[in-house]
């Protein structure tokens, strides 16, 4: 004779569930946000108060009057014009977390095996920290977003109301050469991204030129075993460094894209 249900047997239906995850989910949907998480590190977070706009002060050129003069030489008195300003708007970020009177009453008393309400509000936390990773790549044509590393690492278009086309020291070095990832292409363009004592702090990339640049570093890789009789050969790097700034990739990061990002404006691409 067959069971009356497909879904609960015998065993079901006189058994509770062991839930060993102790009222946790495991997370199959949202990674580690390694870029959100290495910006924050850098102090890449700065909270405002407020104000019509956001307006970002730039110093976008020298006094020109500085030099050297002779016993009776003149000044320079040309008035100087060294500082401007760029400006952006506010974004707004939200979300929403329902409950119903049914919910509430069904995770109560001795059958809550989890705060569902709690799980909620962690789920929305980690969809809105998902949706800001995916923003800061983001190319300033969707109007509620903010403006990402698309729109602000480029050589042409308006940022921040100043046309890069126009004034050139807005502009990003942007490398577009189809040519094959290589550490003297990289070389150059961190030189590129150098400014006295300004340097990358920072480098994101794709999978795809990340493991590209990690079989370049196969070079110098040296392969250990530890024990008299041999013992387990580790090969492969934990962590990728390129002159001493951490590198690593995103998966929202554009194909064939590796950015140089400093703590000034300044930015770049290499495109591969």
């Amino acid at each position: 004779m067959p069971a009356p249900s497909s879904t609960y047997s015998q065993a079901l239906s006189t058994s509770l569930q062991n839930y060993i995850t102790k009222g946790k989910f495991a997370d199959n949907i949202y990674e580690g946000l390694r870029t959100m998480q290495v910006l924050l590190d850098l102090g890449g977070k700065v909270e405002e108060e407020g104000g019509e706009h956001l307006v970002v002060q730039l110093e976008y050129a020298q006094n020109g009057t500085a030099g050297w003069i002779g016993p009776y030489g003149t000044f320079n008195t040309n008035p100087q014009d060294t500082f401007t300003s760029a400006l952006f708007n506010w974004r707004q970020q939200a979300g929403t977390v329902i409950l119903t009177d049914l919910e509430a009453v069904q995770n109560s008393g001795r059958f809550k095996l989890a705060n569902l309400l709690e799980l909620k509000i962690r789920n929305l936390q980690k969809a809105m920290r998902s949706v800001l990773q995916d923003a800061l790549f983001s190319d300033g044509t969707d109007p509620l977003k903010p403006v990402g590393l698309e729109a602000i690492v480029g050589t042409s278009g308006t940022l921040g109301g100043i046309d890069r086309s126009t004034h050139t020291w807005w502009k990003s070095n942007v490398e577009s050469t189809a040519e094959v990832l290589s550490i003297p292409r990289m070389e150059t363009m961190f030189n590129d991204c150098t400014h006295n004592l300004d340097r990358p702090k920072c480098i994101v990339t794709t999978q795809t030129l990340y493991e590209k640049y990690g079989a370049l570093a196969q070079n110098f890789q040296e392969i250990t075993h530890v024990g008299a009789n041999g013992g387990t050969a580790d090969v492969g790097f934990e962590h990728y460094k390129f002159k001493g700034v951490s590198l690593w990739w995103d998966d929202d990061c554009p194909s064939g894209v590796m950015y140089f990002l400093g703590e000034e404006v300044y930015g770049s691409r290499l495109l591969n």
